[in-house]
This record gives C-alpha cells, structure tokens and sequence, in this order.
C-alpha cells in the first residue's frame, strides 16, 4: 500500500492527522468525499467463455482506472478476486496479479484493497506483500470523509466465506470504536451477507457478522463483490451493495463511483453496474436511478413489484404499471389475488398502489378466485373520463378453452376497477380481410364437433375453418394488448383462432365493448404476446411464437396503416442475458408484452419483456430495454443496465 496505508486499528483522531500526509485544513472543500469500486476483475491469461471474458479484463481495467483518475476521487477500493488464478500453480497466479496491479496502480487516488477467494492461488505472503497489507482486515478513513471510518474484513481467514472468531472480536471492537466516536462505518467485505443483495453467491457463515451489523447502529453500508451479477437490499438500515463483476462485462465494463452526502450515499455505476441513491434514514427508501434487467425489482413498500405481463399508462404526469399478481408456486399461474397497481414518475421507482382489480370469492363470477387473468391492459377514455381495463379471462377450471376477452372500469387510475362483463370478441361480424372461401366455410362448421386443435405451431389447424366455426359465438381472444390511436380510437389485439392468426379489432367510442371492424393479421403464423407503438406515422409491433411457458425468438413488423398490410422484419433481438445465457433465439428468456413511449422524449419507446417461472410464478422477473429504429426497422440490444439517458441526442 501506499503512502495512506495504516495500522490495523487506530483511531479516526489519528488517521486524520497521520494517514495521508494531508490535514484536515487542506482537504478538498469544493466536493463531497467520494470513492471509487471496483469487483471482480478475475484477470487470468487464458480463454474465456461467453460471459467470463479473462484477458478481456485487463483492457477494461485500464479504462476504468483512466476514468477514475478523473473524477477526483479520495481513495479506490479493489473489493477481491483481482485474479482469477490457477489452483496450485501460484508463479502463474503471482504472475496475473502483476499485471493486474501495474495497471490499478495508475489510479492517482489512494488504493486500498479486499482479499477474494480466487485471489489464494497467489499465495497469503505474496498478496500481502504485493497489496501493501500488514494483514488482510483493517481500517482506515479519510480527511475529506471526516466522521466516517472504513472497514475491510476478510471473508477467507477461516475457510471459503467464513470469518474467524478472532476477526470478529476485531470487527465487533472497531464497530464499537467507531460508535463512541460518533462515526458512520462502511464496510467492505469480498463476500455479500444477504441472498437478497446475491442471489447466487455469498458468506458461507453469514449470521455472526449480521449479528455485528445488528448490534452496531453505526454501520450504513456493506459493499462486497463475488456474485458477479451484483445486487442490492437492505436490512435493518444497512445497504448490502453487491458489485457487478468486471470479468463479465464483455463489450461493456462495471465499476462505481460513490459520493458521501450528510445524508445519503449516491452511486454512480459504469457500464453494467447500476445507480442509486442510498439515504442514510432508516425509513426512508433507496432510490434506483437505472433499470436492472432480469432482477428483483422492489417497491417503495420494499416487496417485489408484482406486475406480471402488464401494461402501462401515462396520465397527469404519472406512469401507471398494472399486471398480474401473481403467488408462489405453480399456483401463482392462476389468479388467486388479481391486477395489481403501481405508479411512478421516473419509471425506475414504483409506488404499491394495491389491488386494482380483486378476483371474486364468488364461484359464479367469471373472475371467480383461480380463473386465469393475464395481461391487463388499461387506457383511458378522454371523451366519458373513465379508465377502462381489458384482459385475457380463461374461466376457473376450463383450462384455456374459454378464450375470453374480460372489460373492467374505475373513475381513477389506481381503481377500484369495477368488473363489467367477458366476451368472445367479434359475435356475428367477419372480418374486413375476409374471403369468400372463408365465409363459405360457414356451411361447414359442423363437421368440426368434437375436434380439438394444438395451441402451438400445428399442420392441423390450417386445414380447418377456426374463423368459422367462432363466427357466431365471438371469436377467441388469448395474449393480448391494447393501443390508442392519435384520433383517440383505441384498438384490441390478440391472440385467436387457436393462436395460429392475430386479430386487430376496432373498440366501441366509450372502449367498453368491440365496434364490429377488425382484421386478420399474420394467418397460420401461431403469434402471440402482442405489444405496438406508433412512430412518424408508421406502426411498428413486437410478437413471439406460440411455445406455452418456454421462451422462443421475438418477430418484428410494420405497417403504414394499423389495417395492415404488415410487413414482418424478422427477430429485432441481440446480445445475451448472462443471468440465463439466453440470446435472441429465445429474447433474453422472455416475452414481449408492452412497448412505452417514454414522455417528454422524442422518439424514445421502451419494450417490456416478462421472464416466466411457471415453477415459481411469483419469481418472474422483468426486462425493459430500449428500441433503436433503424433504415431496416428496429433493434432491441441486451443491456443489464441502463438508464434514460441513452435516448439523449449525445448518445445516439
């Protein structure tokens, strides 16, 4: 370590007057104390894999460190596994992390450094040595960052993930130090504490350090690394953050800046590490300040938004998300609560609006408890002011066979929604494309009694007349979305004729039932989770294939008029969802289901995905990524964060 390394434990007294060769008279005033982090980094001269991009490592540390060094930074933290290593061959190990730190020694600020489980292989004395450490636990703090005090524990000292006894007096004594002093502690640790802030990895022993956290007031935040896919949660008032690693950011890079204000902590995340902002008061909550795809995604009540397949609405200055509330279980994927409501103003955090729409405990009812309810969609209807609802009904114990088509009202647009009818939409009235053959078939129907048909790609269900067999009764409606037009004319579209065509269906003025014009779209191409916007005149449209639960690849298409003719463009998908190793061949793992156009920004539109847990319906999760329009169409790029800024003229 350099010139501001200090003895293990010392008082904040004495660091600030010895540690740095700085007074406290001469600390930058013009700023808050900030600090720089880094995870991960896991260089190793070797191949890689898809995600784990090794020799990729050391060219995005060198950005990191020549970005960091101008942001005039007061110290940097390296938070472990610098190296990846090789098991017992520590000269090649050793070797790595002289390559690591000829370049994180760039950084101009004060380095300090936490010890990773991959960072062993070089060996306890050549690490200490080349790391500047006495010993692998210690703190410091910092003259800009004055009543504040720094901790860094080992997480190895006993075995993989486990503290010692020893260490833990150690960390208990400097926590209570540190409480006399009236100092707020952040500590570092390469392993996270909660499953909540890393799902996949963490301490192997957690309790008897969240013992110390809980008896010591003192401490805001404990960042760690580890779980490359990072992550964030909060406990008893303390921030776990877990930082994304930098060994899988191919094509991207991860690291963080966090500033210390009087009250809150802000991070500022690069590449695929988010933004936050972390108040210091125990009742107030975090704040994202970037999307996190394919993670849990709280509320301001602290639970996970549980918003399944839905849509939004933008009224008065205010979005509002509806969707599927689902439970645990394979239960979840029956309605057992209803749609639920959510509403924000940035889009990234969600106030729980509660219930918009409770399903019934009257078994009559046709959203009777554990009738399937999916996909709500709600719009607002400027000419009779009521917020009408739609959704996909399939009635409780008939499987998917009922194909319902369910309309609800409310005066607000949190509700209650007030539950009017279901229907098959369409009774009576053929479609405007229809053919004469198609009307013929009409005489025919009969011979389909008894006939059963595949939900999914079939060579059956084209040599049958679907469209006439529902004439009389309503045509089927399944995955479904709706949109309002710029005349205020709003459209139904959905998933029929056994999913194998798509239906675009022209509502009554008031939005509460069909006004009998629609038109077939994409015949025998089995498409479903529809989502559309509107774009200089043109209409743009995202649908997947028809595969029950399991993801398959998104198509795109256009047309010059919501009447077709539409235009397919292929899968508009790229990149690939580390979380799940899912590409464009299967949309991340998730399905399309809503396109946002985000307010007070030109040309920007949002598609949101869901991703299913049929297992665990309530353990879906979500991704919103931006669209790029292009000559050719448009693009949906994976990016495990981000946040609106990319829709800037700059970042064009």
């Amino acid at each position: 370590m350099q010139k501001r390394r200090l003895p293990l434990l010392i008082t904040a007294a004495t660091l600030l007057l010895t540690g740095s060769g700085l007074s406290p008279q001469t600390a930058r005033a013009e700023r808050l104390p900030a600090f720089g982090l880094v995870a991960d980094i896991q260089y190793a001269d070797k191949p890689g894999g898809v995600s784990r991009d090794y020799r990729g490592s050391l060219s995005r540390l060198e950005q990191c460190v020549t970005n960091l060094n101008a942001q005039d930074l007061d110290f940097v933290i390296q938070l472990g596994d610098a190296i990846d290593g090789y098991g017992t061959n520590r000269v090649a190990s050793v070797r790595d992390l002289d390559s690591v730190l000829s370049v994180f020694n760039r950084l101009s600020a004060p380095k300090y450094h936490v010890a990773g489980n991959h960072c062993q292989s070089a060996g306890k004395e050549n690490l200490l040595g080349r790391l500047g450490l006495k010993s692998f636990y210690y703190a410091f703090a910092d003259p800009a960052a004055k009543g504040w005090r720094f901790i860094v524990l080992d997480g190895n000292d006993a075995g993989y993930g486990i503290i010692s006894e020893e260490q833990l007096a150690w960390f208990r004594t400097a926590l209570g130090q540190a409480q006399q002093a009236g100092e707020k502690v952040i500590c570092f640790c390469h392993f996270p504490l909660l499953k909540a802030a890393a799902e996949s990895n963490r301490m192997a022993k957690p309790e008897p350090v969240l013992a110390a956290l809980d008896s010591a007031p003192c401490v805001v935040a404990w960042i760690a690394g580890h779980d490359h896919n990072g992550g964030y949660a909060r406990r008893k008032g303390v921030h776990h953050i877990t930082l994304r690693g930098m060994v899988e950011a191919p094509g991207s890079t991860a690291y963080a800046r966090i500033e210390i204000a009087g009250d809150r902590l802000r991070e500022t995340g690069f590449g695929n590490e988010p933004s936050r902002e972390l108040p210091l008061a125990t009742n107030a909550p975090a704040r994202r300040l970037s999307f996190e795809n394919g993670r849990t995604w709280p509320s301001d009540a602290g639970a996970r938004i549980n918003a399944h397949g839905g849509g939004l609405l933008f009224r008065d200055g205010l979005y509002y998300w509806y969707g599927e509330h689902k439970i645990e279980g394979k239960a979840g994927n029956a309605a057992h609560v209803g749609v639920h409501a959510y509403s924000s103003r940035d889009l990234t955090n969600w106030k729980d609006e509660g219930s918009a729409l409770a399903v019934s405990d009257d078994p009559a009812s046709d959203i009777a408890k554990e009738c399937v309810l999916e996909r709500p969609k709600v719009i607002y209807n400027a000419k009779t002011g009521k917020y009408v609802m739609w959704f996909h009904l399939e009635l409780k114990g008939q499987g998917y066979g009922a194909a319902r088509s369910g309309v609800a009202v409310a005066d607000t647009p949190t509700g209650p929604f007030t539950y009017l009818h279901s229907e098959r939409p369409d009774a009576g009235v053929w479609p405007v494309n229809a053919t004469d053959e198609q009307k013929a078939a009409l005489q025919k129907v009969d011979r389909m009694k008894g006939l059963t048909f595949s939900g999914g790609p079939n060579a059956d269900t084209p040599k049958h007349a679907i469209l006439a067999r529902d004439f009389a009764g309503g045509q089927m409606a399944r995955d479904m979305t709706l949109f309002v037009d710029d005349d205020q004319k709003a459209y139904h579209i959905f998933a029929s004729e056994e999913n194998s065509t798509l239906h675009i269906s022209l509502l009554s003025d008031d939005y509460l039932s069909h006004a009998g014009k629609y038109v077939r779209v994409f015949p025998n191409r089995w498409s479903e989770a529809p989502a559309i916007c509107k774009r200089q005149g043109r209409y743009w449209m995202i649908t997947s294939g028809c595969t029950g639960w399991a993801p398959n690849a998104a198509r795109a298409a256009v047309a010059d008029s919501i009447w077709g003719p539409w235009q397919e463009l292929g899968n508009p998908c790229a990149g690939v969802n580390p979380m799940n190793g899912c590409g464009p061949d299967k949309t991340f793992g998730g399905q399309s289901t809503y396109i946002l156009p985000v307010q007070g920004r030109r040309d920007a539109f949002i598609a949101l995905f869901d991703i299913w847990k049929p297992d665990n319906a309530i353990d879906g999760r979500y991704v919103w990524l931006p669209l790029r329009f292009t000559d050719a169409g448009f693009t949906i790029t994976w990016a495990n964060t981000w946040d609106l800024s990319v829709f800037d003229p700059a970042a064009r």
